[in-house]
């Protein structure tokens, strides 16, 4: 049985962003559950699913912040993985990466 999370970092590693960054970074301080309650807006969402019945939803948030002192918008994406019964199993949130193509 192949599991969900073998199948999203390999759609990660297949369709690479188009141009602005090469790779998403991981920052294991940030959860949507706190973008939410922080007001970030959540731009787009999408689920997967397994037919084992468990899922992934992605979810791609916006919102302001710092970069050396200079006001920023910073996006956001984060992998929300569920079971079959719909309880949340985990979480990875990532930012893009400052590098340029």
């Amino acid at each position: 049985m192949t599991d969900l999370r073998s199948i999203v970092a390999a759609l990660t590693l297949a369709f690479p962003s188009q141009g602005i960054c090469q790779t998403w970074v991981p920052s294991p301080e940030i959860s949507s559950a706190e973008l939410a309650i922080l007001g970030w807006e959540m731009k787009g969402s999408s689920a997967m699913s397994m037919p084992d019945g468990q899922q992934a939803v992605v979810t791609f948030w916006s919102g302001e912040g710092s970069d050396e002192g200079e006001d920023v918008f910073i996006t956001v994406r984060c992998i929300t993985f569920f079971d079959a019964n719909f309880q949340q199993t985990g979480e990875v949130c990532a930012q893009p990466s400052a590098a340029r193509n």
